[in-house]
């Protein structure tokens, strides 16, 4: 696209947003319009006529906030950077200047030198005025942000922007999901920090791209270690669950075995009382039993499960048979359903252990891909910052 269609296409959207913001009747509707409007009248040169044929030329804040119904919110400062903004009286024609040159050469010294006491220079523009990184940290380090961003945002559409912007960040796949007071909350305490946090990088232009960096850097940030610390909670409820369902299956396993024990000692007691001339039966009643397995390491996990409870006259081993595991061995029924109850036990805390590693690593995966954007979205910003100064030296 040339540069005379992108201009174009930037008139046509400002004259649009200043017919929304002459018509509507809320205040903080009017705000945000004036905000949207100075930013494209500063990154395409556009001046009040190019809203209207019937207003001057040249970029008048005061008036522009007069034309668009806010009269009286923003009191020009003599001698300062806006004291030539005011509506035009009976002896100035459309498109003049006060004589004596100061609506010339305020803004420009309050660009190149940043905040000087005594200036007058209004923060509602410099929020959006194109300056270096020198003159926006005095700015932010100054009395206007020096008591809370808050405070120097004061009832401009800034703070409607940033905080638009942040509940785009919240929504998207790298947000936390926050509900809205939990944001407004957040959003409120990092506001109340001194502009003095707030750094000034070389590739932002305006005090407002320094702010909308900050918030979305401090969001990401604490968003993380929230994360963070959910995961590090869930991963602690999970040791606890195990821990207890551990204790559960060693509380059964004794039982059993304490079971199995008192059914020996009946039956040698059975065999003592029959006399030499009678015989016990063969193995105390053993029956051969059988599993079979879809998996081998279900299969392996079984047969090391089975070689702690049956004895050595058991006869366990392990075949394979049609594409099949099978684990057999003799013994009683108590035997068979104490393998069966540590086997289940073991199986479940083997599934949780592979749900954990699962879980650690779809979080590696979810980090790497929040970094990766972040990094593609820094770089999308840079670049056409590179552009627009390339274009402009």
């Amino acid at each position: 696209m040339g540069v005379m269609q992108e201009r174009e296409r930037a008139v046509d959207r400002a004259r649009k947003v200043f017919r929304h913001g002459a018509s509507t009747t809320a205040s903080g509707e009017k705000e945000k319009c004036v905000g949207v409007l100075v930013e494209l009248c500063q990154k395409h040169r556009l001046v009040l006529h190019d809203l209207d044929p019937q207003f001057p030329r040249r970029l008048d804040i005061a008036l522009l906030r007069v034309k668009i119904g806010l009269a009286g919110a923003t009191p020009s400062a003599p001698g300062g950077a806006h004291g030539h903004q005011r509506p035009a009286g009976p002896g100035t024609r459309p498109g003049t200047r006060p004589s004596g040159g100061s609506g010339a050469q305020g803004p420009g010294r309050a660009a190149a030198g940043g905040y000087q006491r005594g200036t007058g220079a209004d923060p509602r523009e410099v929020l959006f005025r194109a300056m270096g990184a020198p003159a926006r940290k005095r700015w932010l380090q100054g009395p206007a942000f020096s008591q809370g961003l808050r405070r120097g945002l004061g009832h401009t559409g800034a703070y409607e922007r940033l905080l638009a912007e942040v509940r785009s960040l919240n929504t998207s796949n790298v947000g936390a999901g926050l509900s809205e007071p939990e944001l407004l909350r957040w959003f409120e305490a990092v506001l109340s920090r001194q502009g003095s946090s707030v750094p000034c990088k070389p590739s932002s232009t305006t005090i407002y791209d320094d702010l909308a960096t900050y918030c979305r850097a401090q969001y990401l940030a604490e968003t993380e270690q929230r994360r963070q610390e959910a995961q590090r909670r869930k991963a602690e409820e999970e040791r606890r669950r195990a821990r207890e369902v551990r204790a559960e299956q060693d509380r059964k396993a004794a039982e059993q075995r304490r079971k199995v024990a008192e059914e020996r000692r009946a039956r040698e007691r059975a065999a003592d009382q029959g006399g030499p001339g009678r015989t016990a039966e063969p193995a105390y009643g053993a029956v051969a039993f059988s599993r079979g397995f879809e998996h081998p390491a279900e299969a392996q996990l079984y047969l090391k499960v089975a070689r702690r409870w049956v004895g050595p006259g058991a006869n366990l081993r392990s075949s394979t048979r049609l594409g099949r595991w099978h684990v057999e061995f003799t013994g009683s029924p108590a035997v068979r359903a104490a393998v069966e109850s540590a086997y289940v036990h073991a199986l479940h805390d083997l599934q949780l252990a592979a749900a954990t590693i699962r879980a650690e690593a779809a979080r590696r995966r979810d980090e790497a891909l929040r970094q990766v954007e972040a990094a593609y979205s820094q770089q999308c910003e840079e670049a056409f910052q590179v552009a627009v100064e390339s274009y402009t030296a």
